[in-house]
């Protein structure tokens, strides 16, 4: 990373932690256009013989039944009965539906090779470009800012906790303004302009810049509300109800979710190969198992994690019907549950990668996922049959949970 720009993203960072009142007093920003390149970036490093992305059908206008969609027909659409978010939220899947048709008709010119991580890279970009220009030319650019503050709040405040239009305003631009900074890391990563760990630090900086702000702009426990977050000891007596939990043992088990927690963000500045990250992950998730049953005791915790498992009660439900003895639930349920957690590792792994700004082979991941499945059917059928493995597939208990 240039010392330039080291210094240039070390600066943004106390800039965005110190903004103050001031800040908070300027007029709410538009969302930068996201065709033009954001000030004070370098400009990223040429790359030679990069192969040119080849040209892709553009993405299709918003269209209804009656022609183009737009804030006019848009407001019809409202005065008939249909919320704006059903419209909205429909025009946004069939947008995603055609990138992700171009995206496929990419990989089918490169084919039989991969296609090249920039090509890729160039065209996300332009699909991000191309989402806010179409949601703009649907809802118009008053309307696009209403519903992108609507959004933003929404996430910010999955709680629903009430707040005023001053508390609003500031959260809005506060998060706006911590979105385009990450943005730009992300990009600089990206470019090759900054390399991979100092990114992560600035990051991470950057996400505590937000939440201090947040806190000083609602106080703590007002924060904690908004994000659906309780007081930490009463979220494990009710997490680990059924067990009747002493203080001890709900203090024990904070205590462990928190360590539990910790180490899976480690993983995340760390982030490897997916499947080296699974492994470190099945080691996590495996020490946190037995520290469990330690705390809870062995029989008894497992009991309540067998009675709170979606999969073990409609074995225990269907047990009759499907000829499966006592062994034989207790048997294809241990079996399930070690195909679930592997396929959930397995996606999770390739998540906290992707996340780290590595490209993630999603083909090769479900193709994992795949080859687990079937080992996991191969095993069922010796010790239930063909019959009653096609009844646990039809039923759906081999698909993620």
């Amino acid at each position: 990373m240039t010392a330039a720009l080291r210094i240039s993203l070390a600066a943004n960072v106390v800039l965005l932690g110190v903004a103050g009142w001031s800040f908070w007093r300027m007029p709410a920003p538009a969302p930068p256009a996201a065709s033009l390149p954001p000030a004070g970036r370098p400009a990223p490093v040429a790359i030679e013989s990069r192969p040119a992305a080849p040209p892709l059908s553009p993405a299709p206008p918003g269209e209804g039944e009656g022609g183009t969609l737009n804030p006019a027909a848009l407001a019809r659409l409202e005065q008939l009965g249909l919320p704006r978010d059903v419209v909205v939220n429909a025009f946004i899947e069939k947008f995603h539906r055609h990138w992700d048709e171009q995206f496929t008709e990419l990989q089918r010119r490169y084919a039989p090779k991969e296609v090249p991580e920039r090509v890729m890279l160039e065209l996300s970009r332009r699909r991000d470009e191309e989402k806010i220009r179409e949601l703009k030319d649907v809802m118009g650019e008053a309307g696009y800012l209403a519903w992108d503050r609507e959004q933003t709040l929404r996430q910010l405040n999955t709680a629903g906790v009430p707040l005023s239009a001053n508390e609003a305003d500031q959260a809005y631009r506060m998060q706006k303004e911590f979105e385009a900074l990450h943005r730009e890391l992300q990009m600089a990563m990206e470019d090759g302009v900054a390399d991979r760990a100092d990114v992560g630090e600035l990051q991470r900086r950057v996400e505590e810049a937000l939440d201090g702000q947040l806190e000083q702009l609602f106080g703590r426990e007002k924060l904690n509300a908004m994000r659906g977050v309780t007081d930490p000891v009463a979220g494990a007596y009710r997490a680990y109800a059924d067990l009747d939990p002493t203080e001890d043992q709900a203090q024990a088990a904070l205590a462990l979710d928190e360590t539990f927690q910790a180490q899976e963000k480690a993983l995340a500045t760390r982030a490897g190969d997916p499947a080296q990250l699974a492994g470190e992950l099945r080691a996590i998730q495996r020490a946190r198992e037995e520290e469990l049953r330690r705390i809870f005791g062995a029989e008894a915790y497992d009991d309540q994690k067998r009675r709170n498992d979606p999969t073990y009660r409609t074995l225990a439900l269907y047990a009759e019907v499907w000829s499966l003895q006592a062994q034989d639930v207790r048997s294809v349920y241990v079996t399930l549950s070690a195909f679930h957690d592997e396929a959930d590792r397995l996606r999770q792994a390739a998540q906290i990668s992707e996340s780290a700004g590595r490209r993630v082979d999603w083909t090769a991941v479900e193709a994992a996922v795949g080859q687990a499945r079937q080992r996991t059917e191969a095993g069922l059928q010796a010790v239930v049959g063909s019959e009653r493995l096609d009844r646990l597939k039809r039923n759906g208990l081999l698909m993620m949970r």
